[in-house]
């Protein structure tokens, strides 16, 4: 997502968009009919194109392209990982999601395009390491204290 427009997710299974100038919400939606009952558990953004990556909690990454000029949600794919656990983190970082999903990070590229990702590998790691990965991330603005 660029620009002054920022997503959220949240625990009523949807996702906003919220223009920062206006504070209005302008676009988004609910995902609940496409959860089937599953949870948001995360949420990472692709700095570079309007896509969202959405953890859930039966061990799957929803990726959604958000169209630019009418701000609505679009379905692209589904990750389903091969860990039966709640996904806890993900970081979007040189075209790779890491999704943390129980002891495991799991490591896909997705590139640039909306094609079906590849995955890269799935090293048996804590997913603390997934954590810390996300705050070494250059890109945060992090107020000054």
């Amino acid at each position: 997502m660029e620009g002054k427009v920022i997503a959220a997710a949240g625990a009523d299974n949807s996702i906003k968009l919220y223009d920062l100038a206006s504070t209005q919400i302008v676009g988004g939606g609910s995902l609940k009919k496409r959860l089937d009952g599953a949870n948001l558990t995360c949420m990472e953004a692709d700095p570079g194109s309007s896509r969202l990556f959405l953890g859930t909690n039966n061990h799957s990454v929803m990726v959604y392209h958000i169209n630019s000029s009418t701000f609505e949600p679009n379905h692209v794919y589904t990750l389903t990982l091969s860990e039966s656990q709640s996904v806890s983190s993900l970081m979007f970082s040189h075209g790779n999601i890491f999704a943390g999903c129980g002891p495991q990070v799991f490591v896909y590229n997705v590139g640039v395009s909306a094609s079906e990702p590849k995955s890269v590998s799935s090293p048996v790691l804590p997913h603390v390491v997934c954590r810390i990965l996300r705050l070494r991330q250059e890109r945060w603005d992090l107020p000054a204290r």
